[in-house]
C-alpha cells in the first residue's frame, strides 16, 4: 500500500480541498506528521501556540476549567482542524485539547504558515476565512450546548 504524502492528505480534507494545488503545496511545507498518545495534551491554555493540527485518526476533547471542574465544549476526531489561537497574537492557547483516543495528525508549523499568509495575501485571506468559517461554526456549537447545559 502507498502511502500518501502531505498534499494528498491535505486535498481529501474539507478545510484543504477548494485550495489551488500551489496552495496545497505552499502550506504543506509546514507540515509535518504527529502522534499524540491517549492521556495527553495536545496543548495546555496559556502556553504558546507553536502549531495547529488537522486530525487524521483518533480524538480528542477541547476542555475549558470551570469552577474546579473540566467541561468538554468539543470533541474533534478525524478530518477535524485543532487550534485557531495561532492565527492573532499574542498567541496563546485558549483551551486545552486531551487526546482520548491516540491522534495521527498532520502539524503545522504556526509560524510557517503566519509568514506564508503574510508573504502572499491572497493565500493568507484563503486560509484566514477558513478558519472564520471553523470559528463561527464551532461557537454556534457551544452556544447550542452551553443552552442545552443551562436551560
Amino acid at each position: 500500500m502507498k502511502t500518501k504524502t502531505i498534499p494528498e492528505l491535505l486535498r481529501e480534507n474539507e478545510f484543504f480541498s477548494e485550495l489551488p494545488d500551489d496552495d496545497i503545496e505552499f502550506i504543506a511545507g509546514c507540515a509535518q506528521i504527529a502522534h499524540f498518545a491517549k492521556g495527553k495534551f495536545v496543548m495546555l491554555a496559556g502556553e504558546p501556540c507553536t502549531h495547529f493540527y488537522l486530525v487524521r485518526t483518533g480524538r480528542a476533547v477541547v476542555e475549558v476549567e470551570t469552577a474546579n471542574r473540566a467541561r468538554v465544549i468539543h470533541s474533534p476526531g478525524p478530518g477535524d482542524l485543532i487550534g485557531w489561537s495561532w492565527v492573532l497574537p499574542p498567541a496563546t492557547w485558549r483551551y486545552d485539547v486531551r487526546v482520548i483516543e491516540d491522534i495521527s495528525a498532520i502539524a503545522f508549523d504556526a509560524e510557517c504558515v503566519r509568514r506564508k499568509c503574510e508573504e502572499d495575501t491572497e493565500f493568507g485571506y484563503h486560509i484566514y476565512r477558513r478558519i472564520l468559517e471553523l470559528v463561527i461554526e464551532r461557537l454556534m456549537a457551544t452556544r447550542i450546548q452551553m443552552l442545552d447545559m443551562f436551560a
